[in-house]
């Protein structure tokens, strides 16, 4: 008998901060509950697991650099990988809130947990595209699914995709991630946190290009209609970002990690932030400070369980700076709420997943 269970996540590593602020939630929930577990992570990176529309072109550029374990994913990333699908090591699998729970990157995991009929919970998870159809995904996927413990998802397209597998709408785990020493009280704005993202990134790291030149020109805009009243100062999440940064807003004061654990140091600093990142939204909202996402996509409609506002670039910036107003006058208010909202989902959580991880203690 083990002393210590071994819990499988899915997750990413040097990716998208936004997956480790999830994974960092659920950390928080679970050990709330069972403070001493094994964290094992399956990271579906596409720098590990490639799809299969990116296979045949990785094949013959890893044969022409002769880098031909490259072509085993995972085999040395230290995370789940091919060469331990063989031992029934894990006792939990958990699919932690993002898009990507049913990617073909997912095809060891679903395999793994199918073979050796490892218990499986969905958590937070979300839409990523608004026509997407649970028939598509493959057999072993779908029995998956349909035998999980727990399905919570954080959007209404989820809600309606998963309805024959009685889903519970929660926020994304994202709002749990901060420590409560992170936790702030935001009384009047004073600095705002302007998240930059632009169309010359990695796929799925990237906004499209209506989006990127409306978001240029509101933060132009915002910047010259609060100066003197506000401070303004930007993040960016994906190093491919921080060149473009430097054309458009040159001499602004930027902050920029590779580890996802600095972002509760950045984000702390503001007092409302603003941009297209779901997650720094997410990130900020989990130490009660009040976002405005730039809904480019499905995905926006996870800050709904941010507590968020939600702007839909135009051309016209008059709406878009209209709101920024209210949210400003709003802020005290907002921050409040936040801290209540982030208590009040992180007991519901930890109560859906306490009698799982009961059932299932060594």
């Amino acid at each position: 008998m083990k002393s210590r269970r071994n819990i499988l996540f899915s997750t990413t590593r040097q990716w998208n901060p936004g997956d480790e602020f999830i994974l960092l939630g659920i950390l928080n929930v679970l050990r709330s509950v069972e403070p001493d577990f094994n964290p094992v992570i399956y990271n579906r990176s596409p720098e590990i697991f490639r799809s299969k529309s990116r296979r045949s072109f990785a094949f013959a550029v890893d044969l022409e650099r002769m880098r031909f374990r490259r072509l085993r994913p995972g085999t040395f990333d230290n995370s789940f990988k091919e060469s331990l699908a063989d031992s029934a090591f894990i006792d939990l699998a958990v699919f932690a809130g993002t898009p990507e729970w049913g990617s073909d990157r997912l095809k060891l995991m679903y395999d793994y947990i199918d073979r050796h009929s490892i218990p499986v919970v969905y958590l937070g998870i979300g839409a990523g595209l608004a026509d997407f159809d649970l028939r598509s995904l493959g057999p072993v996927y779908q029995k998956v699914i349909d035998r999980a413990l727990l399905i919570t998802v954080r959007d209404n397209w989820m809600l309606k995709i998963f309805a024959k597998q009685n889903p519970i709408l929660l926020s994304c785990p994202a709002l749990l991630s901060a420590p409560a020493s992170y936790e702030k009280r935001v009384g009047q704005v004073k600095k705002i946190g302007l998240i930059y993202a632009c169309d010359k990134a990695a796929k799925y790291n990237r906004i499209n290009p209506a989006t990127y030149g409306f978001m240029v020109s509101y933060y132009q805009k915002l910047m010259d209609v609060y100066r003197g009243k506000c401070d303004f100062e930007f993040v960016m999440h994906y190093v491919d970002e921080l060149p473009r940064f430097d054309i458009d807003f040159p001499g602004q004061p930027q902050y920029y990690s590779y580890d996802a654990k600095d972002y509760f140091d950045i984000y702390r600093r503001f007092d409302l932030v603003i941009g297209p990142r779901v997650h720094g939204i997410g990130v900020a909202a989990s130490m009660g400070i009040p976002g405005i996402v730039l809904s480019h996509d499905v995905r926006a409609d996870t800050c709904i369980g941010f507590g968020g506002e939600q702007i839909v670039p135009k051309k016209d910036l008059s709406e878009a700076l209209a709101l920024t107003g209210q949210c400003l006058a709003g802020a005290k208010d907002k921050s409040e709420g936040l801290i209540r909202l982030k208590s009040d989902v992180f007991g519901k959580y930890a109560q859906l997943l306490a009698p799982i991880l009961r059932k299932g203690k060594p």
